[in-house]
């Protein structure tokens, strides 16, 4: 279990340096050396309290008990935290309560067919609206975090979109996990002229300027 271990961490730790930008060590990852470490964790505390020596094996249980209930409650404090920050609007998934409740993302749902609709969010607007959602051109690659070379060209496209075809954006300001790759929400309704349509505690939409009607 140790030799697993060790070469378990030293492929995830190569991956992370080389295949993936953000070089992040998510919990999910690492599950299978919980596993590892509940089962080496529990042969090393049945040897220290059946030793000989009592006393001092389970001060060091203790001990050790103790730093890891600490560990835990830090883990959960900061989770609460991020959650309160953040509103919880995606502490569900895309099935929660604050998303199928956004009146914002309602008026989503009653669009024209062929709205071409954009988001920041796309696949989290897909579940709740079952639209065909088109997700904001991205300013930097999602695996290298290099300049996007199309992201010009497709800025114009989105440019396009707004100002001929009558496209939505769907902001949600409470998702940052791709901020880091994307423009803000401020660069883009600046940039593009876009009008706020709705907005509540978890989305916003907004549409290109209304086009002047010609003289007759």
């Amino acid at each position: 279990m140790i030799v697993f271990a060790v070469s378990y961490l030293g492929v995830l730790l190569a991956d992370r340096s080389l295949l993936d930008v953000t070089g992040r060590l998510e919990s999910r990852l690492l599950v299978p050396l919980h596993v590892v470490a509940i089962v080496l964790g529990a042969t090393l505390v049945h040897r220290l309290v059946t030793s000989t020596e009592g006393r001092p094996a389970r001060a060091i249980v203790a001990a050790a008990v103790l730093a890891i209930v600490g560990l835990q409650v830090g883990q959960a404090l900061s989770w609460s935290t991020d959650a309160l920050r953040v509103g919880g609007d995606f502490r569900g998934g895309f099935d929660a309560p604050s998303l199928e409740a956004s009146p914002a993302l309602a008026e989503v749902g009653h669009l024209a067919p062929g709205t071409p609709v954009y988001s920041n969010a796309a696949d989290a607007l897909w579940f709740v609206t079952g639209r065909d959602v088109q997700p904001v051109p991205a300013r930097r690659n999602y695996l290298t975090g290099l300049p996007q070379a199309s992201y010009q060209p497709e800025m114009a496209g989105l440019r396009d979109a707004f100002a001929l075809h009558g496209a939505v954006l769907v902001w949600f300001d409470t998702f940052t996990s791709r901020d880091r790759f994307l423009p803000t929400r401020r660069e883009l309704t600046a940039g593009l002229g876009l009008v706020l349509e709705a907005a509540d505690r978890t989305a916003s939409t907004w549409r290109g300027p209304p086009i002047p009607r010609s003289g007759g």
